[in-house]
């Protein structure tokens, strides 16, 4: 390299280890956005908080789009690719208006069916990048040298993977990835620009970072070894290709591709490289004349959906003539008898037109049931042929037919449909190797490595929606056969649940027997035990089980017992440490099984680490266990499935409620091979619970059917913290009713008074505010933990009780049970002293309007409560609000007010929240303070509101009745005054 090109090298960038790493982008005087790496933003020289993951993640999508709109749609599918909630337009608008404050006005705008952000080059690395793409290709004819640096230049704002720090499965959407493919074609066009001026030193470091950005591209590779071996460093070149081999080989399992060992055997050879100076290839033969390409298979007339991804898949092959430095390659991966073959059909056909040197099509199978699938050299040999290559011509070395192969088809603009591979090596020999053609690639793999190292745009194939599956019925039956029966038609999709063979099997079975009605034939689906069996009545390939089986019988063995075992679990998803311990393995090995699965398309892994089975899918997997698990193996996985949710919930909860203590006794440890969750801190804990309540509700209810009373029991108790915090009420009630029943049937007196204290207060506080339910349940905990000898907790009962009565306006019992309450907790205090948490006591004394004797009790348990951060000590400051209103010192009351709501918006409940606002409310307004009152009422309101509680009417018409005032100077020390 020239002394020139080392001093740019040393300007350009700093190493560390030996690796090439840019500095930051330079901070500017306004905003200055960065996506070219990680996604950053900073206003001057301070860096902006961008909030929330999902917030940033649609800054992302915003930026990689910028100053082209984004359909609402499009934001909904990158940031929830699976089940977004039901108020998702509510949580995008959220989103939109939070990053409105950070951006400049009016520069993200609405525009139709979704938004529109509009900022310029002076604010964006992207578009800065692109407007210097722009002007290199503006000048590159009458001033390449000129146009090479700009393009330099451009490719320093390059810094690393696309929106690097966004979660990495979002980063698989076709926009990023598309991203990440202009980012490295500009890198080659470069490169071909510089080697042709002889000029190639001076890429190196933008070479080296683009490289790092994109580890495994192998057309980088290439052109780093390009460069280097044109600069003097063929050995380092060299160097360079075996360690990015043995990388490949150790991450992918997969060889590089023909490309670059090309440019390897070159520098071996010491052919040269640069730009121009290849020699002209030998003249190849010609396609038979007058017979033009087309060998796809027939379009499917009943063709229907997909809409979307034959829009992405199109969009993107569609720009095969746009400059790109390589051909343009789609990935279509899903479960079997999804529909990759009849979409890849489909869309080769609908390219037809731009394709005119047209299609070449295999079937390679990779997952035929006899194992015997397409070898490469066997497709590639009837490739040549159909191109024109006599038998005789064609090479038998696998490098020299690609070789040939691919000189054939340059610049010829060619689609190739490379169907059913077993993974990305199956497929790379077969891949088109010039700008001007494109491939579709298939696949029950996920086809990883063509991703990563080819810029493969991934396309996953999901169930159809229930719109998508109903067209396709009317074009296979008939619309007016479907409009007849519409009950029926909800019935088979229902049945079908979007796997597109299923519906195809079942329409087949309809169409030859006209004279059925759709009523009669869903009722042969409705059996859930025997569904596959309605779709096993055809050929063998299209026979629903055979499919799956193609899959399984590839499987080892420990990943083909995974699969049988995981028909136990009951929920929609589950990880590596559910499949540990099903399998008794350790987590790792989990992991890698549920990875085997993954790319076997048996599992859908939906997040990172996070997988689902489908309903046909999982019918398949309880078929096989049946016939493959004895029922001692099936009963002691089931039982190691238990005890990991149940071990895994009581060590969540410890974090969630710290002060909340259990004797487990009578709860044996998890038997042996199960792996138990392990929490860090509160916030992986909530998380937890937050991802696997769908699951712990149906566990709890196959605990039932299991007749595991005590961990049907404890799982209640370990769930009660989270579905509490967060106001799932039904939940709540259906987990303590199971509870009491499983009680009941253990003998447990105990057990069954705490469940029923439970429900008391469910009952009491719920939405639906069952009154007399609720005092059944408290009398019915006084009475059985008065059996059970605990007068602590029958102190509690005797408070819940009391505040239960004084609410429906029966002050005299309300009494009488405080009085119960506060002589038992005195009682306990004067036999162990300390054994009555000073908060239970304190909030007896203001029930009973004792304040000075209760102030002492109340300080006492804020302080002892301190740092807690769960509902105690939310209510702790709550009686301690309370307190001070009865001893009228208002400011104090405030104050404690506000600390209780907010350390209840902390944990995450809005009803408790709003409830102690609204009850301080109450008192402040006949005290004649206004002010405070109506600013907590406002708050309360929107709270009720937003989680649609009754209480909202109350808070509502008391907020109303105190009137409009302005708020005078003295009021404006208010804590709360200007909270809104």
């Amino acid at each position: 390299m020239s002394r020139d090109a080392l001093d740019q090298s040393a300007r350009d960038r700093r190493f560390l280890g030996g690796v090439v790493v840019y500095g930051h982008p330079v901070r500017r005087e306004g905003l200055w956005l960065s996506v070219l790496g990680p996604l950053r933003a900073w206003r001057d020289a301070e860096e902006i908080n961008l909030g929330a993951p999902q917030q940033r993640t649609l800054l992302a999508v915003l930026l990689v789009r910028c100053g082209d709109p984004v359909m609402m749609r499009e934001i909904i599918d990158v940031l929830w690719p699976e089940n977004p909630p039901s108020t998702v337009t509510n949580v995008v608008q959220r989103y939109i208006s939070q990053l409105r404050r950070l951006l400049p006005p009016d520069t993200l705008m609405r525009s139709a069916g979704g938004y529109f952000l509009d900022l310029g080059p002076d604010s964006v690395d992207l578009m800065e990048f692109r407007g210097r793409v722009a002007e290199a290709a503006a000048i590159e004819h009458r001033d390449p040298a000129r146009a090479t640096d700009v393009l330099v230049d451009a490719l320093r704002l390059w810094r690393a993977p696309v929106a690097a720090n966004v979660d990495s499965a979002i980063r698989f959407a076709p926009m990023f990835v598309e991203l990440d493919n202009e980012l490295v074609t500009v890198a080659l066009q470069t490169t071909r620009l510089a080697l042709g001026l002889g000029r190639a030193g001076q890429l190196l470091p933008v070479l080296h970072a683009a490289a790092a950005a994109a580890p495994l591209n192998e057309r980088l590779q290439a052109a780093i070894m390009q460069v280097l071996a044109a600069t003097g460093c063929a050995a380092e070149a060299l160097a360079r290709f075996a360690a990015f081999r043995s990388r490949l080989s150790d991450e992918l399992g997969v060889e590089p591709g023909p490309q670059l060992m090309a440019v390897h055997r070159a520098i071996l050879d010491g052919a040269p490289l640069e730009s121009g100076a290849a020699a002209e290839a030998d003249p190849q033969p010609a396609a038979r004349p007058g017979i033009r390409l087309a060998q796809l298979p027939a379009d499917l007339p009943t063709f229907a959906g997909r809409s979307g991804a034959i829009e992405r898949l199109s969009s993107f092959l569609r720009g095969h003539g746009d400059g790109s430095a390589s051909a343009r390659i789609v990935a279509v991966s899903g479960l079997g008898g999804i529909g990759k073959t009849t979409l890849a059909v489909h869309c080769g056909h609908l390219l037809d037109a731009d394709f005119p040197g047209g299609q070449l099509y295999v079937n390679m199978r990779g997952f035929d049931p006899s194992g015997a699938c397409v070898k490469p050299q066997d497709a590639l040999r009837s490739f040549l042929t159909a191109l024109g290559v006599s038998e005789r011509d064609q090479p038998q070395d696998l490098d020299a037919q690609v070789a040939l192969y691919r000189s054939m088809i340059a610049g010829r603009q060619i689609i190739v449909v490379i169907d059913n591979v077993r993974d990305s090596q199956h497929a790379r020999p077969l891949l088109p190797g010039t700008p001007g053609c494109a491939a579709i690639v298939t696949s029950r793999d996920a086809l990883t490595g063509l991703i990563v190292a080819e810029g493969a745009l991934p396309v996953v194939l999901n169930l159809l929606s229930r719109a998508e599956a109903e067209v396709m019925l009317e074009q296979r039956l008939g619309a007016r056969r479907v409009a007849t029966e519409p009950g029926a038609v909800d019935e088979i999709i229902a049945y079908c649940v979007g796997v597109p063979l299923a519906l195809a099997i079942f329409s087949a079975r309809a169409a030859t027997h006209p004279q059925f009605a759709l009523g009669q034939l869903s009722a042969e689906l409705a059996e859930a035990s025997h569904r596959l069996d309605s779709f096993g009545r055809t050929d063998g390939d299209n026979d629903l089980r055979a499919v799956f089986s193609w899959s399984y019988d590839l499987l080892g063995d420990s990943s083909a017992r995974l699969f049988r075992l995981l028909a136990i679990h009951p929920g929609p998803a589950f990880g590596a440490t559910t499949a540990a311990s099903l399998m008794a393995v350790d987590t790792r090995t989990g992991a890698e099984l549920l990875g085997e699965l993954g790319r076997a398309n048996l599992l859908i892994e939906y997040e990172p680490g996070r997988f689902r089975m489908h309903d046909l899918v999982r019918a398949y997997s309880a078929e096989l266990l049946v016939s493959g698990e004895p029922e001692d193996e099936r009963r002691t996985a089931t039982r190691r499935l238990l005890d990991h949710y149940l071990h895994g919930s009581l060590a969540a909860t410890a974090h969630l409620d710290s002060h909340r203590r259990l004797d487990s006794a009578a709860l044996e440890p998890p038997v042996a091979g199960v792996t138990v969750e392990r929490f860090a801190d509160f916030e992986t804990a909530l998380n937890w619970f937050a991802k696997e309540r769908p699951t712990l509700l149906m566990v709890l209810d196959q605990a039932v059917a299991f007749h595991a009373d005590t961990h049907v029991w404890y799982l209640a108790w370990a769930m009660d913290s989270f579905v509490r915090r967060h106001d799932f009420w039904r939940d709540w009630e259906a987990t303590q009713l199971c509870a009491l029943a499983a009680a009941q049937r253990l003998g447990d007196v105990w057990m069954q008074a705490w469940s029923s204290l439970v429900l008391g207060h469910i009952y009491y506080e719920s939405e639906w505010n069952v009154s007399g339910e609720g005092e059944h349940y408290l009398l019915e905990a006084v009475a059985l933990f008065a059996a059970a000898g605990d007068r602590l907790h029958q102190a509690h009962a005797h408070r819940n009780l009391a505040a239960q009565l004084g609410d429906f306006g029966r002050p005299a019992e309300e009494r009488r049970q405080n009085e119960a309450a506060l002589s038992l907790y005195l009682e306990l205090e004067r036999d162990s002293p300390g054994s009555v948490p000073p908060d239970y006591i304190a909030s007896v004394h203001e029930a009973l309007k004792i304040w000075e004797q209760g102030l002492p009790y109340a300080l006492k348990s804020v302080k002892y409560l301190d740092g807690a951060g769960n509902h105690r000590e939310a209510g702790a400051w709550n009686i301690l609000a309370h307190i001070h209103v009865g001893l009228h010192n208002w400011t104090e009351c405030v104050a404690a007010a506000e600390r209780s709501f907010t350390l209840y918006q902390a944990i995450g409940n809005e009803y408790l929240a709003g409830v102690a606002l609204h009850q301080v409310a109450i008192v402040l307004v006949p005290a004649g303070r206004p002010v405070e009152a109506r600013a907590m009422l406002e708050r309360a309101v929107q709270i009720f509101r937003r989680i649609g509680h009754q209480r909202a009417e109350s808070a509502q018409e008391l907020l109303d009745s105190t009137g409009t005032q302005q708020t005078t100077e003295s009021e404006t020390d208010s804590p709360v005054s200007g909270v809104r």
